[in-house]
């Protein structure tokens, strides 16, 4: 299953759940698209491979 899974990119809330979710649905069979911005982006680029877009807002 393909999953799109946003993450807000305004502190590190968001992106420290999302780094134990995503590799969870990895792990399901699921192949994960991130979007996301910001701090989120700087942190979670790290760990997984993100394409870098420009902030929508």
């Amino acid at each position: 299953m393909k999953t799109l899974y946003g993450v807000a990119g305004e502190g590190l809330g968001h992106s420290s759940r999302a780094m134990e979710v995503i590799p969870f649905l990895e792990k399901k069979g699921h192949e994960v698209l991130v979007v996301t911005y910001g701090q989120a982006y700087d942190v979670l680029d790290r760990l997984i491979y993100l394409i870098e877009k420009q902030q929508l807002y």
